[in-house]
Formats: structure tokens, C-alpha cells, sequence
């Protein structure tokens, strides 16, 4: 059974840009999108105020690199995905009570799969469902962790220094305006440092790795009847002080 899993990578600020915060060489903060401006080109800027189109630009091309405002501004005319991965890592039955809706036994240890890197939609785009097995795809939200630096046999007491970690966090799945996921992080039975600490042994994890840590209860397929995407749905994904990402469905036919 297909899943449609939108990825929120990082926060998405109030015009609904997917973003990621970042230090800068200044004293403040600031927090950065990866966009298409207005004669096609693919820049990185700091995220737009609130009611305007104009990114203050960053240096450099690499979201992992150190970063630093220039003077210039940009229009934004498309946000894209924050980064392309290097690899997205998925893991399966990692909230209690999602295994529990599911009648699996709690794993001892984590249901390890991968996903193509393509398959990453950008913010408010379309999620197309597949010609074969098109009417019974399912929605998942689900916290990603970005690694920022590669990582190999990490402990988990070092586990947090390669990313930035969440806990106790709610989040939730909301389908055409109608909560149908809704947990808290806390729930997971593998934590994030754990992960990665699991995934990077006898192996390295490159920087720019995703890992999909897990969706909690209230999946379409358990419930009777069975509820699945289908054109026109829209799906957002809430993650408590990370933000939202929104995303809508279309059929293959409509390509």
C-alpha cells in the first residue's frame, strides 16, 4: 500500500514557506528558504517577512555550509524543498500506539527502510497518486531529522550534536481541515538519539540525511471504513514549535 508521507522538514514560517533555521556570522539568528527567484535561478535567502515577496539573499549554495545576509534581495517566485537529500531513511513502527492500531508487536529494534530521494515534494505543490494502486494511498505525518554533519558509530549521548533534537512535541495530521493524526513524540519507542545512533553503526551518514522517524496512530487503512487520499484532498502536517506543511492531491490523470 502506497504512503504519502510530506515531508516538514524544519519550521515553515506564516507565508507558508518551508524553512530552516540556521546561525549567520551576525549576532542574530535568522532562518532560510531555498527558492526559485523571478528569472528561474535557484538561490537561498533568509525567509520573507510576513505580506512581502523579497528574500534577503545568503552566501553560498550548500544549506550546511556556514552562511552569512548579503545586501542583495530577491523575489520569490517558488519555494522549494529546503535541501535535496542525500539519502531519506524511514522507520517503521516507532509510535506504541501506532503499532498497537496495527495489531505488531513493539519492535526491539527499529524497522529499518529507505525511500527514493525524488520523491521529496515541495511546500504546497501537488502529491500525485500513483496509476496503479491510486485509490488506496495513505497519509503519514511524521517528525524528520536532517543530519547536518556526517556520523558514524555514534553514541547516544553524542547522538544530538549532529542534528537538532525535538522532544515531547505534538503532531498531527489534519485532512481537508479534519484532524485524523494527532500524537506527541513522546509516544516513539525509539527516541531520535537512538536512531542515530543505531543507523550510523559500522556505517557513515552522510550530512543531508533524512530521517523519517516514524508516524503515529490514526492511519487511513486501520480505521472501518478505510479512509485513503483521493484528487482534490488537502493534507497538512503540524509539528508543535517546528511549524506546518501543506500539500495537495491530485490524480495522475491530471498531469
Amino acid at each position: 500500500m502506497p504512503v504519502v508521507t510530506p515531508l516538514c522538514l524544519a519550521a515553515r514560517s506564516k507565508l507558508g514557506y518551508l524553512v530552516r533555521g540556521m546561525s549567520t556570522t551576525s549576532a542574530a539568528a535568522t532562518k532560510l528558504i531555498r527558492f526559485l527567484d523571478a528569472y528561474g535561478n535557484e538561490r537561498i535567502g533568509q525567509a520573507p517577512a510576513p505580506g512581502t515577496y523579497q528574500s534577503q539573499l545568503i552566501t553560498g549554495k550548500d544549506v550546511f555550509g556556514s552562511k552569512a545576509l548579503t545586501s542583495q534581495f530577491a523575489e520569490v517566485r517558488r519555494v522549494l524543498a529546503p535541501f535535496v537529500p542525500t539519502q531519506i531513511i524511514g522507520i517503521g513502527l516507532n509510535y506504541r500506539n501506532h503499532a498497537k492500531e496495527t495489531n505488531m508487536p513493539i519492535p526491539n529494534y527499529p524497522v529499518v527502510f529507505y525511500k527514493n530521494i525524488n520523491s521529496v515534494a515541495d511546500p504546497e505543490t501537488s502529491i500525485v497518486l500513483p496509476r496503479r494502486e491510486g485509490s488506496h494511498v495513505d497519509y503519514e505525518c511524521e517528525l524528520a531529522v536532517v543530519l547536518k554533519a556526517p556520523c558514524k558509530d555514534v553514541s547516544v549521548q553524542d547522538a544530538l550534536k549532529f542534528v537538532a533534537g525535538y522532544t515531547n512535541l505534538t503532531i498531527e495530521t489534519i485532512l481537508n481541515d479534519v484532524v485524523v493524526q494527532r500524537s506527541n513524540t513522546k509516544d516513539m519507542v525509539f527516541s531520535v538519539a537512538e536512531l542515530i545512533s543505531q543507523l550510523s553503526q559500522d556505517t557513515t551518514l552522510p550530512a543531508g540525511t533524512v530521517i523519517l522517524t516514524g508516524t503515529p496512530e490514526g492511519v487511513g487503512f486501520t480505521r472501518k471504513p478505510p479512509l485513503y487520499l483521493k484528487p482534490g484532498d488537502k493534507v497538512e502536517i503540524r509539528i508543535q514549535h517546528i511549524g506546518s506543511l501543506l500539500n495537495y492531491v491530485i490524480g495522475a490523470s491530471s498531469l
